[in-house]
């Protein structure tokens, strides 16, 4: 019995010694290349779908930012983001084709694209906010670098100046956020959905008033447009709730509660705000009722300007507002006309809200009325 045990080891030792020395024939030579495996082991990102409305034709910048963290492959998020830091990525720059497919470089110094392994032994989150801070020219930050938890990106209205509450619509930032959480090496390529953090309002003309032919007593008939332009148009909102908002970066993000997190407001203390719409140089036709029966868009006579607020609470604060504009009528007589406003509505992030000019004989009504959700996956996926 004792032989049979001794031959066993025996047996086992030499399994071993051949072993090391099939180990031994097999390295490879250190003056020789070794090839990696091309980008199946690397962190990639895309987006694959659209990320704007069809009216937002100005998207600024033509990044996104990306914040990556790492942790245990057992753990996820919701217990690793108590002392969670973005120490794989801070700010990353990330650009992405038409098509959503996304490059980014973790190494300046090198030619081409460089990328971020994956761990196999560390599960990840990631959260991006559009437009990236370095290219929007102070009206976004984001969480430090050494931030626990949650990130977060903050928002501030593009006023002229300090002491002028005036904004021109080409200037607001489309802020959106993004987020995947608890991926690993097998999930493959990481999909980011953006969603919009702010509110739009469209501004719209529906002309009631229809064409009118008047017979004279010869016979004869005059016919009277009821077209009307509009031009010079501006959109004051007198009580803003905030020119500042912070949003952490998962929308509907819960920290222990069953209530999604709040933006955190920063009072407005410049008082009104204007956004001009229309310049003295622009106008906009609105066929009478009978010619066009659908409301016709204000927001610029390219479609651009749609005006994109903080969303705000209405059941303690309601939106409160001026609107003026030039109204020219068909025999080429202009007259300023102003008009006050006031909404209920809870503005809600993400939607879109439309007001009309309504006219119907001498009588100019304006309404304010939900449109629904601002969808952003829409149309063709662009960043420029």
């Amino acid at each position: 019995m004792k032989m049979k045990n001794i031959g066993k080891y025996m047996f086992l030792l030499f399994a071993v010694a051949v072993g090391f020395a099939s180990c031994e024939k097999s390295q490879v030579d250190p003056s020789n290349e070794i090839e990696l495996i091309p980008e199946a082991g690397y962190i990639r990102f895309s987006t694959g779908v659209a990320t704007k409305a069809p009216i937002i034709l100005n998207m600024r910048g033509k990044n996104f930012g990306v914040l990556g963290y790492n942790y245990g492959y057992s753990t996820k998020w919701e217990v690793a983001r108590a002392l969670a830091k973005p120490e794989l990525f801070y700010n990353l720059p990330v650009g992405c084709d038409e098509n959503g497919v996304c490059t980014y470089d973790v190494d300046a110094a090198e030619t081409g694209n460089q990328y971020e392994p994956w761990n196999l032994s560390q599960k990840y989150s990631f959260f991006a906010y559009y437009p990236i801070m370095s290219e929007s020219e102070g009206t976004i930050s984001i969480s430090g670098e050494n931030d626990v938890n949650m990130p977060t990106v903050t928002y501030s209205l593009p006023l002229k100046s300090q002491s002028e509450g005036e904004v021109n619509p080409d200037d607001l930032l489309d802020l959106m956020t993004a987020y995947s959480i608890d991926k690993t090496a097998g999930d493959g390529t990481v999909g980011f959905s953006f969603q919009h953090r702010l509110f739009c309002i469209e501004v719209l003309a529906q002309n009631y008033n229809t064409t009118n032919t008047i017979t004279a007593a010869d016979g004869s008939t005059t016919e009277i447009d009821a077209d009307e332009k509009i031009s010079n148009l501006k959109l004051t909102i007198d009580n803003i709730a905030s020119k500042t908002i912070t949003v952490p970066m998962m929308r509907g993000y819960k920290d222990k509660g069953e209530t999604a997190v709040p933006p955190v407001l920063v009072a407005n203390d410049k008082g009104a705000v204007d956004f001009r719409l229309l310049s003295t140089t622009e106008s906009v036709l609105v066929p009478s009722h009978d010619q066009s029966a659908g409301a016709v868009s204000l927001s610029g006579t390219d479609g651009n300007k749609i005006v994109m607020l903080i969303p705000q609470d209405a059941t303690s604060s309601a939106l409160k507002g001026t609107l003026t504009f030039d109204l020219t009528n068909s025999v080429g007589t202009t007259e300023t006309v102003t008009r006050t406003f006031e909404s209920e509505l809870n503005f809600q992030e993400g939607k879109k809200y439309t007001m009309t000019i309504n006219f119907t004989g001498k009588t100019i009504v304006i309404a304010v009325g939900e449109a629904g959700a601002w969808e952003p996956h829409s149309v063709t996926f662009d960043f420029e």
